[in-house]
């Protein structure tokens, strides 16, 4: 058992004690046959998420940790800087994976005083990803509509003089 360390810029730091954790690594392949021999390119890898078993010192530790989960899931709404959690785990060689915590369930038990959990984080750094610096950013709404616009202000289309014909309403009780 060792330590993983999850911090936040907001929230502070937490260790937790990990019994168990699973890292699916998924790769996709494409083939070539050539006259002599086959030729193999891999074209993608992906690491979308961790999962880990933990063990908490007392029931105390367990709740602080569900406060930490609840207010990295807060910040992850209004935060777009930084949404998510860094992962620090030199052993398993985790050394700043970034991602966000889901799958976690809270609650307690009566006489359990060590507590075990169980919960998964979506990997956005990984072993085989890293974050992009630059965003793409949507025009600003005056240049679509408005002043900014190439043809000016825009103006909807208006209802035109011959619009549809529709049959005059007759009364069947007559």
């Amino acid at each position: 058992m060792s330590q993983l360390l999850i911090r936040t810029t907001f929230g502070g730091q937490f260790y937790v004690n990990v019994t168990r954790f699973s890292s699916p690594v998924f790769g996709t392949m494409i083939s070539a046959q050539t006259k002599t021999m086959m030729v193999h390119f891999p074209i993608k890898a992906q690491q979308p998420e961790l999962q880990f078993d933990v063990i908490f010192a007392s029931v105390a530790d367990y709740q602080a940790f569900q406060g930490f989960v609840r207010s990295s899931h807060l910040n992850a709404l209004y935060n777009d800087v930084e949404p998510g959690v860094i992962l620090w785990w030199p052993q398993r060689g985790i050394l700043n994976w970034t991602g966000t915590i889901r799958q976690f369930a809270g609650g307690g038990q009566r006489f359990v005083y060590a507590p075990k959990a169980r919960f998964t984080v979506d990997l956005v750094d990984s072993f085989v990803s890293r974050r992009t610096v630059v965003n793409s950013q949507p025009p600003k709404f005056a240049t679509v509509y408005g002043a900014g616009s190439p043809d000016g202000i825009f103006k909807p289309p208006s209802q035109s003089a011959t619009g549809p014909s529709f049959p005059a309403m007759t009364s069947r009780a007559q």
